[in-house]
Order: structure tokens, then sequence, then C-alpha cells
């Protein structure tokens, strides 16, 4: 017996059934995406030291533990401060002018070319699923100053001043990915906590950011940032007036 097809009023246009891509072998039924960990025994954490702000080279000194190296920030800033800090490739927020809120960027021009936001996630899951973490820059307290101290003809002066692209406030390296009842998750390592390595998350939000509602110190962050990572290559220089031949090392951009 055939079906009775089925009737759809004049001026209705029939919706098509979804179809559901297959899921990826070793995916998570829920979240539809691999579980990763690559935490192992713990030792590749580092605590960048009480009373110590070196929290982003803290963060490079755990990646490198990995064989690679995250890119530096070497973009002049465009918001709030334009010229006043400096931004990576993938700067995914701002504060605003008045410093009482965060604006999350659609896009990004890089190189002249306009590239979308959403390539900044998509690189965070691919490194992860290369076995290599990531580090990224939060925010966690809007307006948030640190005092500069000066000595200039004897005389010390003391003012507060923005650092990094002047919206991030504090560095820590993602670790793995898996969710909570399908909805995904990021492990972080917090570089300013000393209990050696305890896992934190950053929660994906509908929009694509991502946001941890509670760190070590109560605070919620945001990312701000996601640093591309580098690794070593050795290349072969030629002296073009005397052929002579050395090796050079230089860092590239992992594409995944």
């Amino acid at each position: 017996m055939s079906k009775s097809p089925v009737k759809v009023k004049a001026g209705e246009v029939k919706k098509e059934e979804k179809k559901e891509e297959p899921l990826e072998e070793g995916a998570c039924p829920h979240c539809r995406k691999k579980h990763i960990d690559l935490q192992g025994d713990k030792k590749k954490f580092e605590f960048q030291g009480k009373g110590n702000k070196n929290c982003n080279l803290t963060c490079v000194k755990i990646i490198k533990k990995f064989g690679i190296i995250p890119e530096g920030a070497g973009l002049t800033s465009k918001y709030p401060d334009k010229g006043n800090g400096y931004e990576c490739y993938y700067q995914l927020a701002d504060e605003n002018e008045e410093r009482t809120k965060l604006i999350f960027r659609d896009s990004l021009i890089r190189g002249g070319k306009k590239i979308e936001v959403k390539e900044a996630y998509k690189y965070l899951d691919d490194a992860l699923e290369h076995g290599h973490p990531i580090m990224v820059g939060v925010d966690h307290t809007l307006n948030k100053t640190f005092k500069e101290t000066t000595i200039k003809n004897g005389k010390k002066n003391v003012k507060n001043i923005y650092i990094n692209d002047t919206t991030t406030d504090h560095y820590v390296v993602i670790i793995g990915r898996d969710c909570d009842k399908g909805k995904v998750r990021y492990i972080f390592w917090d570089v300013g906590s000393d209990d050696g390595g305890k896992e934190w998350y950053f929660e994906k939000q509908e929009d694509g950011s991502l946001i941890a509602p509670k760190a070590h110190n109560s605070k919620t962050y945001t990312v701000t940032q996601i640093r591309r990572n580098k690794r070593e290559v050795i290349k072969e220089i030629k002296n073009k007036k005397t052929n002579e031949k050395t090796n050079k090392t230089i860092y590239e951009i992992i594409t995944y």
C-alpha cells in the first residue's frame, strides 16, 4: 500500500526534514564532539607564583613543553584606547570606551583581508584535536588597571595603566574539551592558582563566546583572545653574494 502524500495548504511551503549528520567515530552522542584531555599526569602545569604577574610567560612555558609556542601580540590595539596596547591575531572582544561592558567582534581585518571571528573558535578546536593546548587571554575585571612606578631625576612617580590590549587581564591555558549534558565546555589550567592544575571550565555560549562562571579567585572569566600556535622550523638560507648556505631557526604559525 502506498503512503498518502502530506497535505499542504495553499500558500504554505512544505518543510523539509533536517537530516542530522552521522556521528563521527569516537564523538560524544550528546555534544557530537570528541572529548579531549591533554592534562596527562599534570606535570606540565606551572604556577606563576605569588606576587608574580607574569601569567603570560608562565602560559608560554607550559605550552613549550608540548613542543610548540604561542604567538605574541604584535598588532596595535584598535579599541578602546587606540594605539595604547597590542592585540593578537584572534582578538575576540574589547571593553567599551566607558569600560562598563565587553563588546564582541564579528570580524577582523588581518593582512588587508576580512576574517570571521568564528574562525578563531575553529582554530581552538582544531588545535586540541591535534593534541595541542591553546593559550587564551581573559577579561575578569572591567576597567582593570595596574600601578606602574617610574623614577625620573630621583623622583618616584606612580600611575595607573592598562596592560596588554587594554582589555585582557590574565592568561590561562586551555587543555581539553568535554561537555556537561551536551553543553560544550573547555578545560583550562589557571596559572594564577597553586593547586597543581585543578580543572576549571569555559562554557560555550549560544553566540560561541567562552565564559568561565567561576575561577580560582571566584571571578568570571570571559575569553578575549585566542593565541595561535607556532612551531620551530629550520630553513636553509643562501647568501646571494657568496653562495654560502646557513641554517636559520624560525617560528611558523601552525595551520591545522
